[in-house]
């Protein structure tokens, strides 16, 4: 695979680290903190987090930082710092981020994550030994684009921002909408990761390649 791509976008959350961080921060601990902040019920913070979430779905305020923080008057980050032990990779990632620098392909994190999440990540990761940006050589977050990764435009837009070529270019995503998006834009090669959260079982995306491991595409699985 990589003897044929010259480009190679890689999403973060859910693709090269595990999910299971995210999922536990949005569906377990701000519903837990946001009650203990505000003194309200714990099932009434539930409610009012996932309906605000799912009015926010599909936009880059899903993926802000600063406009939950602002929304939910807590401080994101700073309850993202108290769950971080959560941040790690998935299995196999750090293996394949190794082989990966072996070809002349340009390694791009393209990522719906905003600066302030990524910096979270990476100082969590560069502290234990592990540091993931070394291997980019390009770091875009959708944030500096104006388009969530599912737009089209965003594809549009990252063209104009880092130009590459659409058929020799692969995309390695957990989400269908984005790998759809991609799809649509022409891009070459579409990897799913068919298991983003180690917690969770595997989530089959019908009409494009799956893998879990991402060593499986280097042979070291």
């Amino acid at each position: 695979m990589l003897q044929k791509t010259t480009t190679l976008f890689v999403d973060m959350d859910g693709t090269l680290l595990d999910l299971h961080f995210d999922s536990f921060f949005w569906n377990y601990h701000l519903p837990k903190r946001f009650a203990e902040i505000h003194s309200i019920p714990p099932m009434e913070a539930s409610t009012m987090i996932a309906e605000q979430m799912t009015k926010a779905k599909g936009t880059l305020h899903w993926c802000s930082s600063r406009y939950w923080s602002d929304t939910f008057d807590v401080d994101i980050i700073d309850l993202k710092h108290e769950v971080k032990h959560l941040i790690g990779y998935r299995q196999g990632t750090r293996e394949f981020l190794a082989a990966v620098k072996k070809f002349p392909v340009k390694l791009v994190l393209l990522t719906d994550a905003d600066p302030h999440v990524i910096a979270l990540k990476e100082s969590v990761l560069h502290e234990a030994g592990h540091s993931l940006l070394q291997y980019m050589d390009k770091i875009v977050s959708s944030h500096e684009l104006g388009y969530p990764k599912e737009n089209d435009a965003l594809w549009h837009a990252l063209r104009r921002h880092l130009p590459f070529e659409q058929s020799t270019s692969c995309l390695i995503d957990d989400n269908l909408a984005v790998l759809r998006a991609a799809e649509n834009y022409g891009i070459g090669q579409l990897i799913a990761i068919s298991q983003p959260d180690s917690t969770q079982q595997d989530q089959t995306m019908e009409g494009f390649k799956n893998i879990n491991s991402l060593d499986e595409l280097t042979g070291h699985s």
